[in-house]
């Protein structure tokens, strides 16, 4: 561990909202208290401030418009965070989300002694293909440029991401932390209370013979949605044994989120389980996990899948490919593409000693590679890199 001192512990963590961090971050948070360091969280608060206060970690609501334009909204953002960095003064500067990232590290120079940022998800602008979404995309890298220039340490979740941006900086400031651990022993199909199991059965009227398929995933047309729903009314057509559950919540303030009548329709060919918190439940359920989205930067859904012993269906895109192995713990499949989908998820429900090894097989890697102890070193290793 590093020996810390005075000159770099005051930490403020920068986001767009406040459960972004909690679900990210709250482990890594624990342990620099542990270690010494003042951590603040700044973010948007949708309900979950309380969440903080129980972990004794001090919070500071913090608005930010996640997808406005409107060049004065974005004035109003750079003068909030502008006020909220001096007024803190942090020793170190830890922002992830776009905004946040980009703001964050520009005005962070003038206030903080590190600055760290971290490259997640790239969002709808990485990802849609329109023509203004093009030219905004072009905008952005050029941002990008100075943010990456100017920050200290650059962490990048997936190689890819690392690949399409190291034309931009110095490339000697990038770490490649795959993700924000995975606490494998609660992720764990040894702990599931098997009573608990049948009584979910029941309630989602699920047969004990059924091959379960289960999405768990905001509800962004850029995170195949419609391509998940379009298998499965395919496949319950063609195997009466098959059920599909989808997990998740429309995200309102991001352009790529479904409509409510989208929603309406896409509910005809699977069960809808909205906004859940017994993921593990859920999980313990399912026989085969998709995830066919377009981009991402490191999936949680999927390693918490893998860690529970469950085969993935997921595209052959960034972030799903870092930790998919094809024919090892699961199938990558092209992006966008119904048929792809269905000829993997047919292959898995005629094979289910290849679905019993690609579960073991995806356990052993999050164990090997993504645990929480194995990535918390890895960012506390950063943290004692940084100035004093």
């Amino acid at each position: 561990m590093p020996i810390l001192t005075d000159n770099h512990k005051k930490v403020l963590i920068l986001a767009n909202v406040d459960y972004h961090i909690l679900k990210f971050k709250l482990p890594l948070i624990n342990k620099l208290v542990e270690l010494g360091y003042d951590v603040t969280c700044a973010a948007a608060d949708t309900g979950k401030k309380d969440d903080f206060l129980e972990h004794g970690i001090r919070f500071v609501d913090f608005f930010i418009e996640k997808s406005s334009l409107n060049v004065f909204k974005e004035i109003r953002t750079i003068c909030r965070i502008y006020r909220l960095l001096k007024k803190e003064r942090p020793d170190t500067l830890h922002a992830m989300t776009i905004k946040p990232l980009i703001y964050g590290s520009i005005i962070g120079r003038f206030f903080c002694k590190n600055i760290i940022i971290e490259v997640a998800g790239l969002g709808y602008i990485y990802t849609d293909t329109k023509v203004s979404t093009l030219i905004l995309r072009k905008m952005l890298d050029m941002v990008f440029w100075i943010s990456l220039n100017i920050s200290d340490r650059v962490i990048f979740l997936n190689r890819d991401d690392l690949s399409r941006f190291s034309k931009y900086f110095n490339t000697n400031k990038a770490v490649l932390i795959k993700g924000a651990g995975i606490d494998a022993e609660y992720f764990s199909p040894t702990n599931i209370d098997n009573t608990d199991l049948e009584s979910l059965r029941e309630q989602l009227a699920v047969k004990s013979d059924s091959i379960v398929f289960t999405m768990i995933s905001r509800l962004l047309a850029s995170k195949g949605i419609w391509e998940y729903s379009e298998m499965a009314r395919a496949l319950s057509a063609k195997y009466k044994n098959t059920v599909f559950l989808l997990a998740g919540y429309i995200d309102f303030g991001n352009p790529m989120s479904i409509k409510e009548q989208t929603l309406v329709k896409i509910k005809d060919n699977l069960i809808f389980l909205g906004k859940i918190d017994n993921v593990r439940d859920i999980l313990a359920l399912t026989d085969i996990f998709v995830l066919p989205s377009y981009r991402e930067g490191m999936p949680i859904t999927i390693l918490e899948a893998m860690s529970m012993e469950k085969p993935v269906i997921a595209t052959d895109v960034p972030g799903c490919r870092e930790v998919v192995r094809p024919e090892v713990n699961g199938l990558l499949v092209e992006p966008r593409s119904v048929p792809s989908l269905l000829a993997a998820a047919e292959r898995l429900i005629a094979d289910k000693e290849l679905r019993t090894k690609m579960g073991e097989n995806g356990r052993r890697i999050v164990l090997e590679e993504y645990s929480n102890k194995i990535i918390l070193e890895q960012f506390i290793k950063l943290y004692g890199s940084c100035k004093t």
